[in-house]
């Protein structure tokens, strides 16, 4: 395996760009990061989603992994192991992969990081 020349391994893309869907340069911005991360191999989560118009335009950039308010509330821990336990979901909201997470991508082989 290649020795990566930078201290990370994933990138998150601040809820400033994903509140604008439709914005041309909050776009492009979010565009080419999530193009930096996967020429670097990294995944990309989008903080922030509230909408269903957010999650279709993060989906659209092929964005990996997605968090907000869409999903789920922040919790404690032990609210969050009991939501997990429950099945997490609520009716008519997008199916969650940990608290507040999504993953827009249907890329399988990519495991949810912490």
């Amino acid at each position: 395996m290649a020795r990566r020349f930078t201290p990370f391994d994933k990138i998150k893309i601040d809820r400033s760009f994903i509140l604008q869907p439709g914005r041309r340069e909050a776009e492009a911005i979010v565009g080419a990061i999530v193009g930096l991360g996967r020429s670097l191999g990294m995944t990309i989560t989008a903080e922030g989603v509230e909408t269903s118009t957010q999650l279709a335009m993060i989906r659209e950039k092929r964005c990996d992994e997605a968090q907000g308010y869409l999903f789920g509330a922040p919790m404690l821990p032990e609210e969050a192991l009991r939501a997990i336990s429950d099945g997490l979901g609520q009716p008519g909201m997008p199916r969650a992969h940990g608290p507040g997470t999504s993953r827009p991508s249907a890329d399988p082989s990519r495991e949810l990081q912490s």
